[in-house]
């Protein structure tokens, strides 16, 4: 860093931007898991919308899951406003981390089949992981610009 950057304040500014930016999304970590499920639905259904040429409808696609999901943020943000304890925010922030693993697997079930996954499909997942991670690992190889995408979409929000 020069010596310039460092003495004209910019730096000190920017950090303390970067400290109020970084104590606003930890002190609500479920927020940000929600809008992280939200964002990779949303490009998911994008993704399968532009594929299938049927770009027109992805709006009616998407509200739906846009109500779902601010559903559980304000149900979330009014549990946690009503009783702000730490096991409470524990609490919430395990339910956002769950939605967000189910919009995960629902984006890259999408993806792959073309069609959203309900969740007795899913119970091959708990029954015999070793399996079902191999299929997974499968279709990875199989699709991976798609994967790659889908993986740096979820990474970025």
């Amino acid at each position: 860093m020069s010596k310039g950057l460092i003495q004209s304040g910019l730096w000190r500014k920017a950090r303390a931007e970067l400290r109020r930016f970084y104590l606003l999304f930890t002190s609500r970590l479920y927020s940000v898991l929600i809008l992280a499920a939200l964002v990779c639905t949303l490009a998911a259904k994008l993704f399968h919308s532009v594929r299938s040429s049927q770009a027109g409808q992805y709006i009616g696609w998407v509200l739906a899951d846009i109500a779902v999901l601010l559903g559980i943020e304000i149900s979330l943000a009014l549990i946690c406003y009503m009783r702000p304890r730490k096991w409470v925010f524990r609490l919430a922030t395990a339910a956002a981390a769950i939605v967000c693993t189910w919009s995960f697997i629902n984006a890259g079930w999408l993806i792959r089949t073309g069609k959203q996954i309900v969740p007795t499909q899913l119970f091959p997942l708990i029954r015999d992981p070793w399996t079902t991670a191999v299929i997974i690992i499968v279709n990875l190889i199989k699709m991976p610009a798609v994967a790659v995408i889908l993986i740096g979409v979820l990474t970025l929000t």
